[in-house]
């Protein structure tokens, strides 16, 4: 226990030194650029020039297509590195009470994240029994699973002192591309849901119940066209073009 207290310690100052280094690098910079509103406010307050350019999605990859699907997918493309930071378990806790047919979970992910996430699937049975893992696939063929998709599956989590801040991930502005429904969980009350709401690209989610609403909702336009599709406020404002 002491020598973890003592690592603890000796990573902690660590951090202060190197954030006190870069805090200087930041006051004498002409300019700054960030990728999210909560970067933006937090170096202001070190240097005034600071401009917010989102990561946003290449409009020339990301363009919406009506892919008919013969199954209910929720896709999640990308790596899971943490459950502290990228919590899928509000979407577990949805499906364990959902009843549904033809609806999958499809993860394309690395080794890591597979381990991850069939920890995590052991306690929902019908989750891990619906759940469909992949390897990664290669960038130019992110977009079309995308427009194959029902839902896409953005992995957050609530931000707070201790846990992720400003996270505006690169996943949502693709979606955001192709015009698909887009639900993250769990929601980080913060720009991310903000900018979900503002663009009404679909939910950012606080309980297993909203989580069942989304899906049952979008269900049932999959339903009719076999395929879905969402209208994306001021989309244009997230191309890379823009």
């Amino acid at each position: 226990l002491a020598h973890n207290a003592l690592n603890r310690f000796f990573a902690q100052l660590i951090r202060k030194k190197r954030i006190n280094a870069r805090n200087k690098i930041i006051k004498k910079a002409d300019a700054i650029t960030t990728v999210s509103p909560w970067h933006q406010e937090y170096i202001r307050q070190l240097n005034n020039n600071v401009h917010l350019i989102y990561n946003g999605y290449a409009n020339d990859m990301f363009c919406p297509a009506a892919i008919k699907s013969e199954t209910f997918d929720i896709i999640y493309a990308g790596r899971l590195l943490d459950p502290q930071t990228q919590n899928p378990i509000l979407l577990f806790q949805a499906i364990e009470e959902l009843q549904l047919e033809k609806i999958r979970l499809v993860w394309y992910v690395d080794a890591i994240s597979k381990e991850i996430i069939e920890k995590l699937l052991a306690d929902y049975p019908t989750a891990k029994g619906i759940s469909a893992i992949h390897s990664l696939v290669e960038a130019e063929q992110v977009p079309t699973l995308l427009n194959q998709s029902s839902i896409v599956l953005v992995l957050t989590n609530k931000a707070d002192n201790n846990g992720p801040k400003g996270i505006m991930t690169t996943k949502f502005f693709e979606a955001i591309g192709v015009e698909k429904p887009i639900l993250c969980v769990r929601s980080d009350e913060e720009c991310l849901a903000q900018t979900i709401k503002e663009t009404n690209a679909g939910l950012a989610a606080t309980t297993p119940e909203e989580v069942k609403q989304f899906i049952i909702y979008h269900y049932n336009q999959w339903q009719q066209n076999s395929y879905t599709h969402i209208n994306i406020t001021n989309k244009e404002q997230f191309s890379r073009q823009q």
